[in-house]
């Protein structure tokens, strides 16, 4: 089941938990791909105060009461590389992201980034990934 571009914006607000149930912040906003036009990433206030912004993948996070639950924990989370929030997310930035939690990245269209073949998987370099190998060069 997908997250829809709706579904995902009434999350704006609410407390973000991690898999063992850790108040990691809250959403603050949901990132779009503008290439699929799909909700991709959500900017979490973290840190003491909120005055940290983490991105953490939507995928896989679901709705549960007054709350949203990510697959990741709170240590992956916090050692996420952190960007500022910004209207549209630079290309290798975007990458970054996607390298770090070990997911899927698309190239786009335009081929402003071009370090993966549709559907390939980036090597994780987060802890507790559980990514896929390394492509062979």
């Amino acid at each position: 089941m997908s997250i829809t571009t709706l579904d995902s914006e009434s999350w704006i607000g609410l407390t973000l938990i991690d898999s063992e149930d850790r108040k990691l912040g809250k959403v603050e906003a949901i990132y779009v791909d503008a290439q699929t036009d799909q909700p991709q990433w959500m900017a979490v206030k973290t840190g003491l105060w909120g005055s940290e912004r983490s991105f953490v993948p939507l995928a896989d996070a679901t709705p549960v009461g007054d709350a949203v639950r990510t697959p990741y924990v709170k240590r992956q989370i916090d050692d996420a590389p952190k960007l500022a929030a910004e209207e549209d997310l630079p290309d290798d930035q975007v990458v970054e992201l996607y390298r770090y939690y070990g997911l899927a990245y698309d190239v786009p269209v335009d081929g402003d980034v071009d370090i993966a073949g549709s559907n390939d998987r980036l090597p994780a370099i987060a802890p507790g990934t559980q990514g896929e190998q390394p492509r062979a060069a």
